[in-house]
């Protein structure tokens, strides 16, 4: 199967899923179509690309011990190629394991592993380099030459690579790619089920599979989760309202570390932060592209038009930092349209790596500004084109209350005369009945929205309709925040508002 869709010049695409191997060196790994993966033995190189923490080195890990037990006339070795020097050492652990000794002082080891491999008395050999992310690293600069010099090339050789990013892939295997994708509800399931020690909070079905929608089936987000409920001895119902919380409660979860054998020492295990080393690549790498992250980390993370995007000139430069992102797999294409997508858990993460770096502030304010310029005007004309900008504007509103400068108003007026009460109602109504379907009733956007709309209720003096969305969002506060938490206090004054109105029967002060 895999060598006939390669043949016919199609991408092979894998779902990884965990479950537990006899060989307990491994640990938990992955993936129901690792025998397949032997189709591809026919070529030379083969690169696993996915998202990072999709499991790339748990199905390399997988293929490995697979070789070994069906193909007993390979040797297998493993190399990490984190950085020039993670690959230095383990040439050297492979050149004192092969037995390959320096004649003269000024020779390379990594040129003496390299040949030895390349000749005939090396016998049929795997190797396997993990965590080739970084296109210096691998390919090298003008500068200075790449690991991959130090590659062998043998038919009695296989060269398998790990990596997050699609230009890594292409340059080092071609055509000869396996994309890794995230695991399908009954995998992640099964996962759960097998790594969760209180097997009794599984019986509340419908919580579970929430809860594996909102990590949108990630497996390290899943490994993550479990070893939260593990630890701290919680339901799975507490930990999805910790997920859905404010944005603070989502990072502070999401940037928690926990223990991992199959990940490499000093790797960062937690979600929010396992992506920080690629952010770091494409900021040194293509700033077009770390600009246009940075944008989308203050906006909303789905149906982003591309032309509210920060402009890159020439076309070609912003191409390949679009390119380069959904190499990484950081936006995704809705089919033909110039709509993107971010994965939801990354745009937590770009929000973690903002304040790292001490850019939330000057990122924030870009974007305002970026976004006053850009948003089209509010005639019936474009009307498609500027709704699709309200959800952005709105966001990165929402989230600079601390910003002072004009533009922000200048903003606030632009949305505002796209949302006129009557149209504003409409857009939130479709918003509050789309959550009603989708979020919990503790869900920190859902109350968001449902605030909202109970002013714009009020507004529009429709003010029964408004205290009977205010009364459930007091209601579902009281359970969430203490009595002194400012959200809290300000749907109290509204519902109190609200109620005064209703029986003297006035408008607005």
């Amino acid at each position: 199967m895999v060598r006939e869709q390669r043949e016919r010049g199609r991408r092979l695409e894998i779902t990884c899923f965990f479950e537990e191997l006899p060989l307990l060196v491994v640990g938990k790994v992955v993936s129901k179509e690792s025998a397949t993966i032997e189709g591809y033995m026919s070529s030379e190189t083969v690169a696993f690309v996915g998202l990072g923490g999709i499991g790339k080195t748990q199905v390399a890990l997988q293929f490995a011990y697979s070789v070994k037990a069906n193909k007993q006339e390979y040797s297998i070795f493993w190399v990490a190629a984190l950085s020039e020097a993670s690959f230095e050492k383990a040439y050297a652990e492979l050149a004192h394991m092969l037995g390959v000794k320096k004649s003269k002082e000024d020779e390379d080891v990594k040129d003496l592993v390299h040949y030895h491999l390349c000749s005939e008395k090396a016998g049929k050999w795997l190797l396997i380099v993990d965590n080739a992310d970084d296109m210096e690293v691998v390919i090298g600069s003008n500068e200075k030459h790449g690991i991959y010099r130090y590659l062998p090339k043998s038919e009695s050789g296989r060269v398998v690579f790990t990596t997050r990013s699609r230009e890594v892939a292409v340059a080092v295997a071609g055509s000869d790619i396996i994309d890794l994708r995230e695991m399908t509800q009954e995998e992640a399931t099964a996962f759960v089920e097998t790594s969760l020690t209180r097997k009794e909070l599984l019986q509340d079905e419908a919580t579970t599979v929430e809860l594996l929608r909102e990590l949108t089936y990630l497996p390290l987000a899943i490994a993550q989760a479990v070893a939260y409920l593990n630890q701290n001895q919680i339901s799975v119902r507490k930990y999805l309202v910790l997920l859905r919380g404010t944005e603070q409660s989502k990072v502070s979860l999401l940037s928690r570390g926990f223990h991992d054998r199959t990940r490499y020492e000093g790797l960062q295990n937690a979600v929010a932060t396992t992506w920080l080393v690629s952010f770091a690549q494409i900021q040194r790498s293509n700033k077009a592209a770390a600009s246009i992250l940075g944008f989308v980390s203050c906006i909303e993370p789905k149906a982003i038009p591309r032309s509210i995007l920060p402009e890159v000139e020439p076309e070609e430069e912003m191409e390949h930092a679009i390119g380069t992102l959904r190499g990484y797999a950081f936006l995704s294409q809705r089919g033909d349209e110039e709509v993107f997508d971010m994965h939801s858990l990354v745009h937590v993460a770009t929000w973690v790596w903002l304040e790292s770096e001490g850019l939330i502030e000057q990122t924030t304010i870009d974007a305002i500004r970026h976004i006053e310029k850009a948003f089209p005007p509010s005639d019936q004309t474009r009307r498609k084109k500027w709704r699709g900008y309200v959800p952005h504007g709105l966001r990165v509103l929402n989230r600079s209350s601390w910003c002072q400068i004009a533009e922000r108003c200048d903003l606030f007026m632009t949305v505002g005369s796209c949302l006129r009460i009557k149209e504003a109602i409409e857009i939130f109504e479709h918003v509050v009945a789309v959550q009603k379907r989708t979020l919990a009733n503790e869900d920190y956007a859902r109350l968001t929205s449902e605030h909202a709309l109970a002013r714009a209720y009020l507004d529009d003096e429709m003010v029964e309709e408004a205290i009977q969305l205010l009364e459930h969002v007091v209601a579902v506060e009281e359970d969430l925040f203490e009595e002194d938490d400012p959200d809290r206090l300000v749907s109290l004054d509204l519902l109190t508002d609200a109620n005064r109105r209703l029986e003297s029967g006035s408008g607005p002060d």
